[in-house]
Formats: structure tokens, C-alpha cells, sequence
């Protein structure tokens, strides 16, 4: 089971959009590069709606590296169940691009 099992959260209450922009409205929205913005909207587990900004570089190497702002995806640490302070892994992380070919 999953924690937004456990909290009653479903994908269709979310309801969240993204859109991203490479480099602004004169740069082709394609290829790799540091200068990616992603949005994201959603519904909070409290009914309200929340936004905020990722920036984004896609490597050529079909990864990317993502850091989101605090508002959104909490601080640096978070304390988990157990009292300790860890790493939040949301804050920034990395990905691979899967080719949907």
C-alpha cells in the first residue's frame, strides 16, 4: 500500500498539469540544455491549489537534474518516522528519459 493510498489521495483529486519552457518564448521547447523551467499544479491533500517552479537541465545522455523550491517539495532534511534527519529526495533529483518509441 502507498502512503496517498493511506491518505485518501487519488490522481484525479490532485489534478496535476505541468509545462515547460526551454529558454524562453525565442528557444525551440527541444534538446538538452541547464536552461529548462518546468511548472507544476496541483491540488493539495487540503483542497488547495498549489504551483511551482522546477529548474531543469536534460543532459544529452538522455538523464535529467531537477530542483524544485522549498514551497512545494519541503526543506533540505525532513525528519522521517523515527526521529532522525535525512536527506529530502525530492527537493533535487535525477532521471532517466524513457524513449516511448
Amino acid at each position: 500500500m502507498t502512503w496517498a493510498a493511506v491518505l485518501g489521495i487519488t490522481t484525479s483529486a490532485v489534478g496535476a498539469v505541468t509545462t515547460c519552457d526551454h529558454g524562453g518564448p525565442q528557444v525551440a521547447d527541444t534538446g538538452a540544455g541547464p536552461h529548462w523551467i518546468g511548472m507544476i499544479g496541483f491540488t493539495d491533500n487540503h483542497g488547495q491549489y498549489q504551483d511551482g517552479k522546477f529548474e531543469i537541465t536534460v543532459k544529452t545522455y538522455a538523464t535529467y537534474v531537477a530542483n524544485g523550491l522549498s514551497k512545494i517539495v519541503g526543506p533540505e532534511t525532513i525528519t522521517n518516522t523515527r526521529g532522525h534527519d535525512v536527506p529530502n529526495l525530492v527537493l533535487a533529483f535525477d532521471c532517466v528519459i524513457r524513449d516511448r518509441g
